[in-house]
C-alpha cells in the first residue's frame, strides 16, 4: 500500500455544550481511527501525546494542563488525559432527564422522517436506553 497522507481529526470545540457528548464520541472515534492507521501504537508515549494535543485544540489543551493526577496516573500517557477530560467536561449523563427529552422529542415542521428517526437515534444513546436494553437481553 502507498504512503496515506493522513490527518488528525479537526480540533474539538469543548466551549459549547449543545451537542457535545456525541461531538465528543465522534471525535474520540476519528482520533482511535487516526491512530490506528498512523500506527501510532507502536511510537513512544511521548510522541502519542504530543499527537493528541496538537489534535485536540489550544482550548482544550490549555484545559488539561489544569488537570491534577495522582502518583500512579501518567500525564504523558494520552489515554490517561482522556479519561481525565472526559470526566471534567462530560461529567455524568443525567438518565432521567435524558429520557424525559427523548420522550418529548417529536418530528419537527419540515423535518423528514429519517431526519427524526436519526434524531430519536441519537438521544438514544445518551439517555441510555441501549443499556437498558442490553440488561434486559442479558
Amino acid at each position: 500500500m502507498a504512503g496515506l497522507n493522513l490527518r488528525p481529526p479537526s480540533q474539538l470545540n469543548m466551549n459549547e455544550d449543545e451537542g457535545l457528548p456525541e461531538r465528543w464520541k465522534m471525535w474520540k472515534l476519528q482520533f482511535q481511527d487516526f491512530r490506528m492507521l498512523a500506527r501510532l501504537s507502536s511510537a513512544e508515549k511521548e510522541f502519542q501525546m504530543a499527537i493528541f494535543r496538537r489534535a485536540i485544540g489550544e482550548q482544550t489543551v490549555r484545559c488539561i494542563n489544569t488537570f491534577a493526577y495522582e502518583g500512579d496516573e501518567d500525564p504523558e500517557d494520552w489515554e490517561n488525559v482522556m479519561k481525565k477530560l472526559e470526566c471534567y467536561r462530560l461529567g455524568f449523563t443525567n438518565d432521567t432527564f435524558e429520557r424525559y427529552k427523548f420522550n418529548c422529542r417529536v418530528q419537527e415542521p419540515g423535518e423528514s422522517v429519517d431526519q427524526s428517526v436519526q434524531a430519536l437515534r441519537s438521544m438514544a444513546t445518551t439517555c441510555g436506553f441501549c443499556n437498558c436494553m442490553h440488561c434486559m437481553t442479558n
